[in-house]
């Protein structure tokens, strides 16, 4: 059949390509991989350091917010209950899977929700026991994570700056 998409999925990958373009090739995305990885360096051109991580903190909480309201009423028209359980251990794996950075993350996303959507179309089938069709993403997510090489976050990233 048809392969459709509902609006959210162009939406995500239009904020991955504008997360790439604004890491990488903007002033705001120099200063925020420099407070992140060496906060001091930065304040010593001049960056406010508090003032570029608090932005961080209040565009990953609207993306996050952006994300959870797409899931909850993107495709659903009623309530259901634990909608995102287990899906926040998904999104840190696939963040360091993907080696900290956007299109690594996007591969890292696509690939698990393959697997997700893959168990929802072999349940039923009775080729595999449902149990393991359920928790198959998740193992799947645990392995990538042993077999991932070096995959370093930011080196000041949770350190509290105190320049």
């Amino acid at each position: 059949g048809d392969l459709k998409f509902s609006a959210p999925v162009y939406v995500a990958f239009l904020a991955v390509a504008v997360t790439w373009y604004v890491l990488y090739r903007t002033p705001y995305g120099l200063r925020l991989r420099a407070t992140g990885e060496h906060p001091g360096a930065a304040a010593s051109m001049g960056v406010n350091v508090r003032r570029v991580r608090y932005s961080a903190v209040v565009l990953s909480g609207v993306l996050g917010g952006t994300a959870g309201v797409f899931l909850s009423i993107g495709n659903l028209d009623s309530y259901v209950r634990n909608i995102s359980a287990g899906l926040g251990f998904i999104a840190l794996a696939a963040l360091i899977f993907g080696q900290w950075k956007p299109l690594g993350v996007l591969g890292a996303t696509l690939l698990f929700g393959l697997l997700q959507a893959l168990s929802i179309q072999l349940d039923g089938e009775g080729l595999i026991p449902s149990s393991l069709l359920q928790v198959l993403p998740y193992l799947v997510t645990i392995l990538a994570l042993i077999f991932t090489g070096k995959s370093a976050a930011p080196r000041a990233a949770g350190k509290p700056y105190d320049g």
